[in-house]
């Protein structure tokens, strides 16, 4: 019986390489790596009999994979009051990432797979009273809001050239590692939620909800210091 490998390849640090996404391979050998660690990820493989490869490879993408990217997106995950810091902002739900579309004024704020580029990266900023400004870290003139003078429920939130917006960001439970976004300083309090796993759905505010899409794991990537 011929021997298959199947690989899987998924990034786990906070570098950032060029490849703008995660990917899943195949190989017809083994690759070359010290104990499954390959530059930007780790590769997951099995070496299996052809006539049972569709059906691993089945088992694996539908179990083992959401498993293995969830906690590879999640190192570093924060609890509490999260500080001011360079984060990833993961859906609990679809498990993909904030991130900018691009740095226009008004560009809807998307859902992708983390490719570990600065634009899927964000400068969260604790203000003073207790609120939080949300910055590109890609695009440092970039920061998250909305286009309308009160947001509406069903809203995208979007690129926003002036730092005037500020956003509330609270931990469900003592310790839960999982926080809802919800605006601030407006008529009503209309929170992040992802509507969807297709990758570059826009990030739209409705109202409240216990449903993992509107819940998000803040991964601290770097700590930012106020200046002296």
């Amino acid at each position: 019986m011929a021997l298959e490998y199947f690989a899987y390849t998924i990034p786990d640090g906070p570098s950032s390489p060029s490849s703008p996404s995660d990917t899943g391979t195949t190989a017809s050998a083994p690759p070359s790596t010290d104990n499954g660690k390959v530059p930007g990820g780790v590769t997951f493989g099995i070496l299996v009999g052809g006539a049972t490869l569709g059906s691993l490879v089945f088992a694996f993408a539908v179990f083992a994979v959401p498993i293995i990217r969830r906690k590879a997106l999640s190192q570093g995950a924060v609890t509490g009051e999260p500080p001011s810091g360079l984060y990833r902002i993961l859906n609990e739900k679809y498990l993909n990432v904030a991130a900018a579309s691009d740095p226009n004024d008004v560009s809807p704020i998307v859902a992708l797979s983390y490719g570990r580029i600065p634009d899927h990266k964000w400068d969260i900023i604790r203000l003073e009273n207790g609120r939080y400004q949300i910055k590109n870290h890609g695009h440092p003139s970039v920061y998250i809001g909305w286009n309308s003078p009160q947001p509406q429920v069903g809203e995208d939130i979007v690129n926003n050239l002036k730092s005037d917006v500020e956003w509330n960001i609270e931990e469900t439970a003592k310790g839960s590692r999982k926080y809802k976004i919800y605006t601030a300083g407006t008529n009503e309090k209309l929170f992040w939620s992802l509507s969807y796993d297709n990758r570059g759905t826009p990030i739209s505010l409705l109202k409240s909800s216990e449903d993992p899409s509107h819940l998000w794991t803040l991964s601290l990537l770097e700590a930012l210091h106020p200046s002296p």
